[in-house]
């Protein structure tokens, strides 16, 4: 989907607590900060976004940070809790809107790599610059499997 000219909108959140929303934690901000060297400016959750006159798209995590030389850079997070396939999509459908994208699951990181190498999932996320953390050691540090690659957004928004 293309996004041409158009105002971005936050919409109010849903009001569900989703279970998956752990796997968003401290240890994967530090991931970002060190891999992407920015500061964090902002962490939404669980948010809606309306492009023009679009049907809204909810994200489950967007981060706003700012590299050193002070560019704007905005990070999407998709958590799902083992279905790789439909998360992978949910990934896809929002990159246009954001500069980096990770998807988080609650999957090992040999059985994740076995289902990219078995399916063409691995080489729609290449394509997509969509990075991939694996969250499957409850209580320990996540594993970052591959980085997310910078693919400017098509639409200069921000938070405001």
């Amino acid at each position: 989907m293309r996004y041409y000219n158009n105002e971005v909108k936050i919409l109010k959140s849903p009001e569900k607590d989703f279970k998956e929303n752990v796997f968003f934690n401290s240890f994967v901000i530090d991931i970002i900060e060190e891999q992407h060297n920015i500061k964090i400016k902002k962490i939404m959750r669980n948010k809606l976004i309306q492009v023009g006159n679009c049907r809204p798209i909810e994200f489950d995590v967007l981060l706003f940070g700012e590299t050193p030389v002070g560019k704007k850079r905005i990070f999407n997070f998709e958590l799902k809790e083992n279905v790789l396939h439909s998360v992978i999509s949910q990934a896809e459908i929002r990159r246009p809107l954001v500069d980096y994208s990770y998807v988080i699951i609650n999957l090992h990181p040999h059985t994740l790599f076995e289902m990219l190498i078995d399916t063409k999932l691995g080489n729609e996320m290449v394509m997509n610059k969509i990075g991939l953390i694996s969250v499957w050691f409850q209580g320990r540090v996540p594993m970052l499997l591959f980085s997310s690659r910078y693919k400017k957004r098509e639409i200069d928004w921000w938070f405001e």
